[in-house]
């Protein structure tokens, strides 16, 4: 197993094995990264996400509060079961067996969701891989961190 780690920051593992008798744990062991090692976060994925290393992108449902969808039909698309990261985005790639798509307008069906301001989120890489989310209409903030195995590309 290999651990990829950009981030500079002092860091802190824990090992741990299990047992029969339950997870027996060592000693947690400390160390530190003095520098951002920008390869291990260079691939496409990363990128379309949050901008790039050092670099922040703005996310935002495409719903405003009077019902408008300026990018796409609607704020939700439907994929069957059999689809995956290659049928939805790339031509070509050989289709499963449940693949469909529906592309509701939200007008006709606003039953969706009510129209308004959803907020945002705010994906960036700066010092961390980061994820802040303004839920505009829950008058609700939050922050956490973002994980993401490119390799394995989302829903694949």
């Amino acid at each position: 197993m290999t651990l990829k780690m950009p981030f500079p920051g002092e860091y802190t593992v824990k090992f741990g094995v299990e047992t029969r008798g339950g997870v027996v744990y060592g000693e947690p062991v400390s160390f530190k990264i003095d520098a951002m090692y920008a390869e291990f976060i260079s691939d496409e994925t990363w990128t379309l996400l949050t901008g790039g290393a050092g670099q922040e992108k703005t996310w935002f449902l495409d719903l405003d509060a009077a019902g408008v969808s300026r990018h796409f039909k609607g704020p939700m698309y439907f994929y069957g079961t059999g689809d995956w990261w290659g049928t939805v985005n790339k031509t070509g790639e050989p289709l499963n067996s449940d693949s469909w798509s529906w592309e509701p307008d939200w007008k006709g069906n606003s039953w969706l969701m009510p129209a308004g301001d959803y907020g945002r989120m705010t994906f960036d890489l700066k010092g961390g891989a980061n994820v802040n989310v303004n839920h505009a209409m829950l008058g609700k903030v939050q922050k956490g961190v973002l994980i993401l195995t490119p390799k394995r590309k989302p829903c694949a």
